[in-house]
């Protein structure tokens, strides 16, 4: 049999208890591999507020940081196991061919196994489950276990969720998109779990010719192992909650959080405010509410009733929505879609006028 860490099968014919004593480091250590990546991201000196499609070379980074986080993944899972091999050594005083045939040959003790049976009766119950379900074909095996199963989680917990959660209305070809991806996601997942039973199934076969289900013990069905499926379900929406939090300020910000960005961006500028940016604009402050971001400029050297507002307006507007909608420094709010407003005071803080650019609108056609 193959190392336990890779079996397919073995969660399905130990006890629970067991099976979760078992998965609790290698699993605990893997969604651990996201703080990890975000250590990395600090020591790189990388701006976490931004996510990584607004950076240079953004392609690269994405591939590159999600290549990383599957390999660390993997990596810490495995630790998890070396682990696991290493308490059993050393605190449970196993000898060395005990935790070879253990975690390299997955050759469990008998009293680990459901109904008291013995290792080559459960697996032989566990290949009759395999070839019963096979039957019903490989579409039907991927659309309900990589699909409807791990596809629907990932796609709830990672799309769903956070959209609901937000103030901003649904964007609904954005969950269709999304969804799509993920149900790309579920089929390759299954479609790879398919192949590892298939090959499971060979290898007992090619080593067992004379496979036959002796009625010592009843075949274990689905239904029994919905303890053990349930918490698997459960660790999967923790781990993917886990995943989506740590990586989301380097992946891309929620709207969700929009407010916040924009608050704490206010914040920052104030610091360094009032700035006089030529002799006839003074930039004295900025503030935010909800989605909506705001300059204010005074005038220093006019009066409002001294201003023909309607030409002021009209040679303003064009610069301010160029630099918006087509600015590097401005590429954050359009990513955010937020509105920018620009107030306009006059040499005793009166207001003159107000102009607003709705960042949303960029791309429209004027």
């Amino acid at each position: 049999m193959t190392n336990i860490a890779f079996n397919t099968d073995i969660s399905s014919m130990i006890k629970t208890r067991y099976s979760i004593a078992l998965a609790t480091l290698p699993f605990t250590l893997m969604f651990s591999s996201f703080g990890v990546m975000w250590l990395i991201s600090i020591w790189l000196e990388l701006d976490t507020d931004t996510p990584l499609r607004e950076f240079d070379n953004s392609l690269v980074w994405v591939i590159g940081f999600i290549g990383l986080m599957v390999i660390l993944m993997i990596g810490f899972y495995l630790l998890g196991w070396l682990i696991n091999a290493l308490i059993s050594s050393t605190v449970l005083g196993w000898d060395k061919d005990k935790v070879k045939n253990v975690y390299l040959r997955s050759q469990v003790p008998d009293n680990w196994l459901k109904g008291n049976q013995n290792l080559e009766t459960a697996m032989a119950n566990r290949i009759e489950n395999w070839r019963e379900k096979r039957e019903s074909g490989m579409f039907f095996y991927i659309l309900q276990t990589g699909v409807l199963s791990w596809g629907l989680i990932m796609y709830l917990v990672m799309a769903v969720v956070p959209a609901l959660k937000s103030s901003d209305p649904l964007d609904l070809v954005s969950l269709l998109w999304q969804g799509g991806v993920w149900a790309i996601g579920g089929a390759l997942f299954g479609y790879v779990g398919w192949l590892f039973s298939e090959r499971q199934y060979s290898k007992y076969l090619s080593e067992t010719p004379s496979f036959e289900i002796k009625n010592e013990s009843e075949v274990t069905s689905l239904g029994q192992n919905t303890k053990l499926s349930s918490y698997i379900v459960l660790g999967a929406i923790g781990g993917v909650m886990i995943s989506y939090w740590a990586m989301s300020g380097l992946l891309g910000a929620t709207k969700s959080n929009t407010a916040d960005i924009l608050s704490d961006t206010a914040i920052q500028l104030n610091e360094r405010l009032p700035m006089v940016i030529d002799e006839e604009t003074t930039w004295i402050a900025s503030s935010s509410h909800e989605d909506t971001f705001s300059y204010t400029y005074q005038l220093p050297n006019y009066k409002k009733e001294n201003i023909d507002i309607e030409i002021f307006v009209d040679a303003m507007t064009p610069n301010i929505k160029t630099s918006v909608c087509n600015g590097e420094s401005m590429k954050a709010f359009r990513y955010l879609k937020a509105v920018v407003i620009y107030d306009y005071l006059d040499n005793k803080q009166e207001l003159v006028t107000q102009i607003k650019i709705d960042t949303k609108n960029c791309e429209q056609p004027e």
